[in-house]
C-alpha cells in the first residue's frame, strides 16, 4: 500500500471546535488501534438556566 498511495497521512476534522480549550497532538510513530495521536481538552459546559419554581 506504501508504495502506490499518495499520501500515508490520515486527516482528522474536528467539529464544534469552539468548545476545544486545548488540543495536543503526538508525535512519532503509531500503532493502528493503539497509540492516542491527540488530546483534547474541551471548556467547560455553561450552567443550566434556574428551574422555575412550582407552587403546589
Amino acid at each position: 500500500m506504501a508504495r502506490r498511495a499518495q499520501s500515508l497521512l490520515t486527516q482528522i476534522i474536528i467539529t464544534n471546535g469552539e468548545v476545544v480549550e486545548k488540543l495536543t497532538c503526538a508525535s512519532g510513530l503509531v500503532e493502528a488501534g493503539k497509540s492516542i495521536i491527540m488530546t483534547l481538552e474541551l471548556q467547560a459546559p455553561p450552567p443550566l438556566p434556574a428551574r422555575p419554581k412550582v407552587k403546589a
